[in-house]
């Protein structure tokens, strides 16, 4: 049995299409973090990069509290916490903040989800 049938298995199919889905938008993060923002139009790169939080905070939240919490080493409750804090707290984004956060932090996150599927 692979990681991804336990999970399956413990979870649910839907805790499985949110980890599918966490991982489709980290790439787009990915995808997003190797552009210069000084080349790209401000207000859309950074409207962007909300949006990727957005996203994965949804899809952590998606894959259920029961997992969040058998997995704290995911930091799945701190994505989450960003993505209502880019939601409601717009006024006060620090788009440095959540930069750092997509560059330092979500690829050991990414890593340990991939190491969990295997």
């Amino acid at each position: 049995m692979t990681g991804r049938d336990e999970i399956r298995s413990k979870y649910g199919a839907s805790a499985i299409a949110a980890i599918d889905d966490f991982l489709d938008h980290t790439e787009m993060a990915d995808r997003l973090l190797d552009r210069d923002p000084e080349e790209s139009d401000y207000e859309t790169y950074f409207l962007a990069i909300e949006g990727v939080m957005n996203r994965l905070g949804e899809s952590a939240k998606r894959m259920g509290d029961e997992f969040i919490a058998d997995h704290p080493e995911l930091k799945l409750r701190e994505i989450k916490d960003a993505r209502n804090w880019v939601a409601h707290e717009y006024h006060d984004i620090s788009h440095e903040r959540i930069i750092a956060a997509l560059e330092n932090e979500l690829p050991a996150t990414v890593e340990k989800l991939k190491r969990l599927l295997a």
